[in-house]
């Protein structure tokens, strides 16, 4: 976790409730959170329960905190989906923060924000309760001002671009809790804050520019982090093509491989694309082999989606020849596609060193995992199971 980001988040939070658009309403809302806890003295002084209050402004704040929650985790999952577009998503959400810092500092006009929505929704104030304190603080989060708008944009779009849900979630709780700490101090030390605000009303405009620079360096440095990140990319590519190696788009096309089947005619693994396949190596000679071919016939036809192909080396490590390679598999009625690797050349790329072994691509051509020696059919059909996302009882 980045403690510059931790602090950034921590800091919007705490710069969102300080604007311009939010201390001018406060009195509406002290005046709905204090409700039923204000009396008069004998000397006409106003008395507010202090404990009351601030259990009102803590189901107010759970309202606050569970609305803006919830944005911040609908954009990370969003952001966890479309993992694959990643760069692209954090290039747009560079632009839209420096478009906000710009916006924030008065440097441009966005007409959309200069617009304030509010939800218009009373309350009897006589029956205000922590149930009502919550959804008041529920529908405040919706409120969409000129000020708020851009710092929440901006923690929301932060939190989204994160690796995962639940960093996204952290970030947001940050953001949440720099928003909500001013409300809980306002419930317990009421008047106090109330004549601290209206003293220094002039200081106002600094704090806004103070936000709208943090989010315009954290929209520069998310852009520039973004270009660094395809320039690497670049670079890494570029040395590994100038060194003689090549760059392969799966593990089917890593490990592909041509070779001839009974017939004579020529298989290979990347005319596969797309398709579940699963490939043992094994010898004739080998007993848990003999073992292996006749449960890969059954799982043949229990599992039709998977391609299974048997490969072995004619004349190497004491092989039989084609023919009787094809002899032993038909008494076996095994009726596996068997292919030949002739000059063990295979075996070696795989790194087989014991037979049999199993090697699992999925259908997004990728090395699903590998079985080194004989696995009960049972233990193999869970492997199977697995591969093909199937759950059974």
């Amino acid at each position: 976790m980045s403690l510059a980001l931790v602090f950034s988040m921590f800091a919007e939070g705490l710069i969102s409730f300080f604007t311009p658009c939010i201390l001018p309403v406060l009195p509406l809302y002290l005046g709905y959170l204090s409700s039923g806890s204000k009396t008069i003295d004998e000397n006409g002084n106003i008395i507010y329960k202090r404990l009351k209050v601030f259990l009102t402004t803590c189901f107010f704040v759970l309202g606050i905190s569970f609305a803006i929650l919830l944005l911040g985790i609908s954009v990370s999952v969003f952001n966890n989906i479309f993992v694959d577009y990643s760069l692209i998503l954090s290039y747009i959400g560079s632009f839209l923060l420096i478009i906000f810092g710009l916006y924030t500092l008065g440097i441009i006009s966005i007409p959309l924000l200069d617009r304030e929505r509010r939800i218009g929704v009373t309350f009897d104030l006589k029956r205000l309760n922590y149930f009502t304190a919550y959804f008041f603080g529920f529908l405040f989060s919706f409120s969409w001002t000129p000020c708020v708008g851009p710092y929440l944009t901006s923690a929301v779009i932060m939190a989204g671009s994160q690796g995962s849900v639940i960093s996204g979630i952290v970030y947001m709780l940050i953001y949440i809790l720099g928003f909500v700490i001013p409300f809980l101090l306002l419930g317990i030390f009421l008047e106090e804050f109330l004549n601290f605000i209206n003293k220094r009303r002039n200081v106002l405009k600094y704090v806004s520019i103070i936000g709208g620079v943090l989010i315009l360096v954290m929209g520069i440095y998310m852009f520039i982090s973004s270009s660094a990140t395809i320039l690497n990319t670049q670079n890494e590519l570029k040395k590994y093509q100038e060194s003689g190696y090549i760059v392969y788009e799966n593990d089917k096309q890593k490990f592909d491989f041509e070779l001839e089947n009974r017939n004579g005619n020529t298989i290979s693994l990347s005319d596969t694309e797309g398709e579940f396949v699963c490939i043992t190596f094994f010898r004739t000679w080998c007993t848990y082999c003999k073992q292996e071919a006749q449960d890969l016939a059954l799982l043949k036809e229990e599992y039709p989606d998977i391609k299974f192909y048997l490969i072995t080396s004619p004349g190497n490590d004491s092989e039989k020849d084609k023919a009787g390679i094809i002899k032993y598999l038909d008494e076996l009625n095994c009726d596996i596609e068997v292919l030949f690797d002739y000059d063990n050349s295979l075996v070696r790329e795989y790194g087989v060193s014991g037979f049999p072994m199993t090697f699992i691509y999925n259908n997004n051509d990728m090395l699903y995992g590998y079985v080194p020696g004989y696995m009960p059919i049972e233990n193999m059909k869970t492997v199977l199971n697995d591969l093909l996302g199937i759950n059974y009882d």
